[in-house]
């Protein structure tokens, strides 16, 4: 079920905003007071803790992940946005599904529902809004919008990219919703890589700060900073996978935290709700506000999943539809035969040697 904080408009006036910046001030002393706290009988540049422990969360990550061969599942997004003093609210409903071994990855958008879409709302949904692919062969961008000219025209545009150039219009917080990129806690940077690397090079890094690593139960919790006015902390549940659940980075005024709970699913953990805030605390400067909050509403995992998912007809695209093909640079116009003939049918591959 939908939480109150999203079945519900939330405005945020002025004094409430800046209620939140006295309790985000509030944090950064807390994790001020966590580096002290953590430096009483030790040198600065010091490794505290068993930095294998990082090796063990990652092994429990990945292996967790690994099982994943297809997710299907719906979400629902509220974000919040303040750029100087106008705050903004934004809601959407995902549907999404993934084909690990295919290389098959979509998700279509919503904009301003707040209850979660059906799973087959992939397949056949009239709403307007944004649908994405990524495919073997490139990176699907489908838009759908109504304009008037004369009387209402339902107008939809297909832009096919390179695969990794499309990857990287991939951009959070924004249309965008590649599930997988929830299992690193929507990181921009790699977290397997992150864990390995910093077990590796704990020393050198010890020698610029401070690291430390404890285990609380089943909690593994990671500091690291890098001078006296930057805290970055990591914790991971053992219990839930040994998956992100806290990643809070502090730097002078500014805060950046993602929180995150997880759900069991068929033997696989997966994300249950997100949570991501970034902060100023200044108030003579220009105040920056941005929130998103994820619900994930129901999850399948390991089912077989209907090929036509992965085409360009399920993403609503018809004769009618402006294509543009800019994998080579030019962006081509191509017409609609083209275009779904352009989608490696890797389904159909294993269906056609079985005939």
């Amino acid at each position: 079920m939908v939480s109150d904080l999203m079945g519900c408009e939330v405005v945020m006036k002025q004094n409430e905003f800046w209620e939140m910046n006295v309790m985000f001030k509030m944090m950064i002393k807390m994790m001020s007071v966590m580096l002290v706290v953590c430096m009483c009988g030790m040198s600065w540049g010091e490794v505290v803790g068993d930095t294998k422990l990082l090796l063990e969360v990652d092994e429990m990550r990945e292996e967790n992940a690994a099982k994943i061969m297809t997710w299907q599942g719906t979400a629902v997004v509220m974000s919040q946005n303040m750029q100087g003093g106008e705050l903004r609210d934004h809601h959407g409903a995902y549907v999404y599904a993934v084909d690990e071994a295919e290389g098959f990855k979509r998700w279509k958008r919503v904009e301003g529902l707040t209850n979660f879409l059906p799973i087959e709302a992939l397949v056949d949904m009239a709403e307007p809004g944004v649908d994405e692919m990524v495919a073997p062969d490139g990176f699907y961008n489908v838009k759908r919008h109504m304009r008037r000219v004369g009387e209402n025209v339902d107008i939809k545009t297909l832009v096919i990219f390179e695969l990794e150039k499309g990857k990287r219009r991939i951009m959070p917080y924004v249309d965008s919703f590649d599930p997988m990129m929830y299992m690193d806690g929507l990181m921009h940077s790699d977290l397997h890589k992150m864990l390995v690397f910093r077990h590796e090079n704990a020393e050198k890094m010890g020698e610029q700060g401070l690291m430390q690593v404890t285990r609380e139960g089943d909690v593994v919790s990671y500091v690291l900073t890098s001078d006296h006015k930057t805290i970055n902390l990591y914790q991971f549940d053992l219990s839930q996978g040994g998956n992100l659940v806290l990643m809070r980075s502090v730097y002078s005024s500014q805060i950046w935290q993602t929180k995150m709970s997880w759900q069991e699913v068929d033997g696989i953990w997966l994300p249950k709700t997100f949570d991501y805030v970034s902060h100023n605390t200044v108030e003579k400067s220009t105040p920056q506000y941005h929130s998103w909050h994820v619900e994930f509403g129901e999850q399948r995992v390991n089912e077989k999943i209907d090929p036509k998912v992965f085409t360009i007809e399920a993403m609503g695209v018809q004769p009618t539809t402006s294509i543009t093909d800019w994998r080579d640079g030019e962006g081509e116009r191509i017409d609609f035969g083209e275009g779904s003939k352009s989608v490696q049918r890797a389904f159909y591959r294993g269906e056609e040697e079985d005939e």
